[in-house]
């Protein structure tokens, strides 16, 4: 690909914006693209030409308008410049998502190891088959994500916590045998407020709180349009979080409980069985409570649950003062309205001493494949970088 010389700051960043416009929202005309990017028609053409003699864009038909006259030419992204995968990495399946330079998605692939993990051959394997599904050359993947089970330290970019044992090991190195192009990972819940915010409840909100609520419980932290992953990696990760429900008894620090405890999917079961239920499923226990919530077992299930979950977002709503706080995961997709609805009136009973109205609490709207999705958002402002910078544009325009 020929380099550019990127000499003028204002070019680059218009190029840039240019570029990301078309892939996000493309083909366009260039007076859409204009009036999209706030920049003139001028600009707009010396724009596409350039990019198009760098081989990024290139003419893609012509606008209907249905109107006489000459029809203004569609631009749009070379789908075959790069592509980006996305994966879902379990104990026991992994997913796999191609995508191409124009936001095609090209395959889908899911591999079940049934009752074994999945190792490194298996995950291998899985990549494989999704490219030749796809019809891409692996070393053509020029950006991928992989979503984990915990944080992921900002400097060595090794998981803090991991399900699969396997993968202690380098994970980046291994898929690295097979990809081209950056490997990194990204804990799944901040991969969950991604999606939300790509295609969510909070497409318009650069300030909020994503809580997965789940076997296990944490937090996705969006401020300012970014998400907040703290210097090691920690952040969000609630399931740590103490409280100590017996010190007011004179119980002492020796009541601590972490918030995983009673929130996790032990807790969960055994919440059930206090009220005589059993079952060896928490994601079930919940489902279930939820979808007869005027029975009074699964009433009292509910309330004591949502008592509990009120108790995580006050922490949240302490520390964040988030303009948003979505529940989300396994248990908050169950819950839906009925449990925002009560956690909001559990809020307001501990904050009624402020003079500020408390932030919305809301249910998920990304109900399909949250993690992939958000992996796969977070994949493409990657590979749009990679591509810029492959053509010899300075991406970090910062001073």
């Amino acid at each position: 690909m020929p380099e550019y010389d990127s000499r003028s700051l204002t070019r680059v960043l218009h190029d840039t914006l240019v570029f990301e416009e078309l892939c996000a929202q493309g083909p366009l005309t260039r007076a859409e693209i204009a009036e999209r990017c706030g920049i003139t028609k001028i600009t707009v053409l010396d724009i596409t030409e350039r990019l198009q003699a760098l081989g990024l864009i290139e003419q893609a038909g012509k606008k209907e308008t249905g109107a006489p006259g000459p029809k203004a030419a569609l631009y749009a992204p070379i789908a075959s410049v790069a592509y980006g995968v996305g994966i879902e990495l379990h104990r026991h399946s992994v997913s796999v998502e191609i995508e191409d330079m124009a936001g095609n998605t090209l395959a889908v692939h899911t591999h079940d190891e049934g009752q074994r993990e999945v190792g490194p051959a298996a995950l291998l394997r899985a990549v494989r088959d999704a490219c030749a599904l796809a019809g891409v050359d692996p070393q053509q993947c020029t950006s991928t994500i992989v979503a984990t089970s915990g944080g992921v330290h900002r400097e060595t970019g090794r998981p803090l916590s991991w399900e699969v044992p396997h993968w202690k090991r380098n994970l980046p190195a291994d898929l690295g045998t097979v990809l081209g192009g950056s490997i990194e990972l990204e804990n799944e819940v901040n991969l969950r407020a991604i999606a939300e915010r790509a295609v969510g409840r909070c497409r318009e909100e650069d300030d909020f709180v994503y809580v997965a609520l789940g076997t296990g419980i944490a937090a996705g932290i969006v401020r300012d349009g970014q998400v907040v992953s703290g210097r090691n990696g920690l952040a969000g990760e609630l399931g740590y979080a103490v409280v100590v429900p017996g010190i007011a008894a004179g119980e002492g620090i020796a009541a601590a409980v972490s918030l995983h405890q009673i929130l996790g999917g032990d807790a969960i079961l055994e919440l059930a069985r206090s009220h005589g239920l059993d079952g060896a499923d928490a994601v079930a226990v919940i489902v279930e409570a939820f979808g007869s919530a005027d029975d009074p077992v699964s009433a009292a299930i509910i309330e004591e649950y949502a008592n509990r979950v009120a108790v995580a977002a006050s922490m949240l709503l302490a520390v964040l003062d988030p303009a948003v706080v979505v529940l989300g995961g396994d248990f908050g997709l169950a819950g839906g309205s009925v449990l925002t609805e009560m956690v909001v009136e559990r809020l307001h009973d501990m904050y009624s001493p402020l003079l500020v109205p408390l932030p919305p609490v809301v249910a998920s709207q990304v109900t399909e494949a949250p993690v992939r999705t958000g992996a796969m958002a977070s994949m493409r402002n990657r590979l749009r970088t990679s591509v810029l910078e492959a053509a010899g544009y300075r991406t970090d325009t910062r001073p």
